[in-house]
């Protein structure tokens, strides 16, 4: 089964954890050698009476249950980071904040990809009867396929969040085009009257009146003015602007 390790500030990381045991002894192989069990040895020390009576198959079961926990506060510290990214995301989102969405959907599909084995081992073990297993410490293993599966129905649910984010970041990143869209339209209309305008009296014919009128310039600009303020004005009442 796989180790997995993700504090906070720190990179998740994972690491093979294989068991061999019999009825009488256990042996753990570890990729990680700095791997701590002094919480299972407090469980051993609290619980001496339990461990006489039990054979390895407890104890197999309680490294099992060990590591469950461990897959616990895994999903909680993955439930922080999305939560910390979702603030994040409804304030200004930005390019890095996808990078930051897409690295958490990779993670969380490592992460099902890691505890899924184990769900299968251990229902593997309540299927089949094994002369290494007792019928008393049957109920445990049992616990622990419960408390797998609740693992990954929660690791569903932090999947199904980090889908809508990439959703609202989506939707974030098409709002903000359609404003900018939106102002460039403004801006286009406001000048097409006056574009008009301009073409208008910017023609080389040679009877146009208003050319020989003495203050023409200055009335042209002046009703080019008034449209466009008009418009501004205009759009700004309809709350476009």
């Amino acid at each position: 089964m796989k180790k997995i390790t993700w504090e906070e500030k720190q990179d998740i990381t994972y690491d093979q954890l294989s068991i061999l045991f019999t009825s009488k002894f256990l042996f753990t192989f570890r990729d990680d050698s700095k791997e701590d069990f002094s919480s299972i040895y407090q469980r051993i020390e609290a619980g001496k009476n339990v461990f006489r009576k039990s054979k390895a198959d407890y104890l197999f079961y309680v490294i099992i249950d060990y590591e469950i926990d461990r897959y616990f506060l895994v999903l909680e510290e993955l439930s922080e980071r999305i939560e910390e990214e979702q603030e994040m995301l409804l304030e200004n989102p930005t390019q890095e904040d996808l990078k930051r969405i897409q690295s958490l959907k990779k993670e969380a599909y490592k992460i099902k990809h890691a505890t899924r084995p184990l769900r299968e081992a251990i229902a593997g073990i309540i299927r089949q009867e094994s002369e290494f297993i007792t019928s008393n410490n049957l109920i445990y293993f049992k616990d622990s396929l419960d408390h797998i599966i609740q693992v990954n129905e929660a690791l569903e649910t932090q999947r199904e969040s980090i889908t809508i984010m990439v959703d609202i970041y989506l939707s974030s990143v098409s709002n903000r085009m359609n404003e900018v869209m939106k102002m460039l339209t403004l801006i286009a209309t406001i000048f097409i009257p006056l574009t008009f305008i301009a073409g208008v009296y910017g023609m080389n014919f040679e009877n146009m009146p208003e050319l020989h009128f003495k203050y023409a310039y200055f009335v042209v600009w002046g009703i080019m003015i008034v449209v466009g303020v008009s418009l501004v004005f205009y759009f700004k009442r309809k709350k476009w602007l």
